[in-house]
């Protein structure tokens, strides 16, 4: 199901010792300057987390495969053939994309060229871009 990319990406890190596992929710630094911790994401693939980071009243989510494709934000319950769990991915999508419209969060999400760091804005059920001036 992965193409390989466990063996090829993962599993090296692993054996050279140079993993540490921890807990879906667990926080990496916190101090009096901010806090960057993890949370759970399902749906796309067994352990799946997104990384928050809080500093100065301002949040950004890193939502790594929880969010695939720039087509998601107007089409939040779109399957994709990638998620394990469809269903749970869908909600999982459609929780991390409010809460960036809603807290005014950073989206941090790789599959979105061009885009990849960006504010959201609600638009009826959907999300859309927040316009950056």
């Amino acid at each position: 199901m992965n193409h390989g990319a466990f063996a090829d990406s993962v599993l090296p890190v692993v054996e050279a010792g140079m993993a540490d596992f921890v807990a879906k929710d667990h926080t990496v630094l916190s101090g009096t300057g901010g806090e960057v911790s993890l949370s759970p994401s399902p749906g796309h693939s067994y352990g799946h987390v997104c990384i928050h980071a809080r500093a100065d009243n301002e949040e950004a989510l890193v939502v790594g495969d929880a969010l695939h494709h720039p087509i998601q934000l107007d089409m939040p319950k779109l399957r994709m053939r990638a998620d394990l769990n469809p269903e749970q991915a869908i909600e999982t999508r459609s929780r991390l994309m409010a809460h960036c419209a809603d807290q005014g969060a950073w989206l941090l999400a790789g599959h979105i060229p061009h885009h990849s760091i960006a504010q959201l804005v609600r638009y009826e059920d959907r999300f859309r871009l927040a316009h950056q001036n």
